[in-house]
């Protein structure tokens, strides 16, 4: 046990400079792409964990699927290391293939 002496100190260290601004400034597209994608197919594939979070993600794709004209497919898969391969099933079975894919 340690009984009143002391330890000395400990060497400073500086941290390096990435550390400098612990909290990053949240960054949003200056522009939006105007690629046009309307009756394009896309594949929606949800791992949903939390009900509340993965309903505005999914209904933020939806919207914003619907306000380009697409469609879309939606698979949900038990956890997020299933959504690489539900994306190549679910390409792999789908009688058109689809322009993309959107991993929820």
């Amino acid at each position: 046990a340690f009984a009143g002496g002391t330890f000395g100190r400990l060497p400073s260290i500086e941290a390096p400079h990435y550390f400098e601004d612990p909290m990053a400034e949240p960054q949003r597209a200056k522009h939006q792409d105007g690629t046009p994608v309307g009756g394009a197919k896309f594949l929606i594939v949800e791992a949903r964990y939390y009900d509340s979070i993965g309903a505005m993600l999914l209904e933020g794709a939806t919207a914003a699927l619907k306000k380009a004209g697409a469609t879309w497919d939606i698979v949900n898969v038990p956890g997020a290391l299933e959504i690489p391969s539900a994306i190549v099933i679910a390409s792999d079975v789908s009688r058109e293939p689809y322009a993309g894919a959107i991993a929820l």
